[in-house]
């Protein structure tokens, strides 16, 4: 075992895009087990103040970088502080290394409308959630392009044979296009999916993009990456929705996808949303 990035370890707080270091001193600890590629990482966040609902835990390195988690804080009753301890535990993704990260930190979000990963809205008003969604989807469409207009040029094609109406899929047969299209909304994929879906499109020839409508009316861009074995068991620590194809359009051997869900309105990698 070994315990990287002690001395590198620090939270980063950032008040609209602007970030102000908390601290340079790690309140706690990061382990790496080489055998397995397990990592753990223990927290304890003591005696911040204001309205901070989210946090945001990642590793980053040269052009590499990896969300790990996303946690709600608890509020303290006695005081208007904020607290939490937690230990969890995540693989690096294929392809990546510890060695390819050098930093460890927090980033802490002052934007109550942030979506988490686990979803926890329920604390927040129902009123108040609706009314900050509506804005933003305004604001981000007004910037840019909407799914449909972007998706305009690109060819149908649904693997999954999908009965829910929500979902429309479509094909892509070239990497930079793929790129192109999810610039238009202004969307950036994390280094690790990129990754990933440029190795899968170089040797399967293709990749697929979808959009889903919620019954909340909330706007999800999915990124499906053709892989050829699916996990048996969906990891809660991953982003990602594997699916099984029943149409393929291709035989390179692939047989489903790894859908990674993006909210179209803050344009964040969201845990996979299962309908």
């Amino acid at each position: 075992m070994t315990g990287g990035f002690q001395n590198k370890y620090y939270f980063f707080k950032e008040t609209e895009h602007q970030g102000e270091r908390l601290t340079k001193n790690s309140p706690g600890y990061i382990s790496f087990w080489e055998s397995t590629g397990i990592l753990k990482i223990n927290i304890l966040l003591e005696n911040i103040t204001g309205n901070l609902p989210i946090c945001r835990t990642f590793l980053e390195g040269g052009n590499n970088r990896m969300k790990i988690a996303e946690f709600t804080l608890k509020k303290n009753n006695k005081n208007s502080t904020y607290g939490i301890s937690l230990s969890f535990k995540t693989k690096l993704p294929d392809g990546l290394s510890i060695s390819d990260f050098d930093t460890a930190y927090i980033c802490i979000e002052t934007n109550e409308s942030t979506t988490s990963l686990f979803e926890t809205h329920s604390q927040m008003p129902c009123k108040k959630v609706q009314e900050e969604k509506a804005q933003t989807r305004e604001e981000h469409a007004k910037k840019h392009e909407t799914p449909d207009a972007v998706f305009s040029d690109l060819k149908c094609f649904d693997p999954f044979e999908t009965t829910n109406h929500s979902y429309k899929w479509w094909l892509c047969e070239n990497y930079t296009r793929v790129c192109d299209t999810l610039h238009k909304m202004d969307i950036h994929l994390p280094t690790y999916v990129a990754k990933t879906l440029y190795a899968n499109m170089q040797f399967y020839k293709h990749a697929i993009l979808g959009k889903y409508t919620s019954i909340e009316d909330r706007c999800f861009i999915i990124v499906g990456i053709p892989v050829q074995e699916l996990p048996r068991i969906n990891n809660p620590q991953s982003p990602a929705r594997p699916m099984a194809c029943r149409r393929f359009i291709n035989n390179s051997g692939y047989k489903g996808y790894l859908l990674f869900y993006i909210d179209y309105a803050t344009t964040a990698l969201v845990k996979a949303v299962v309908v």
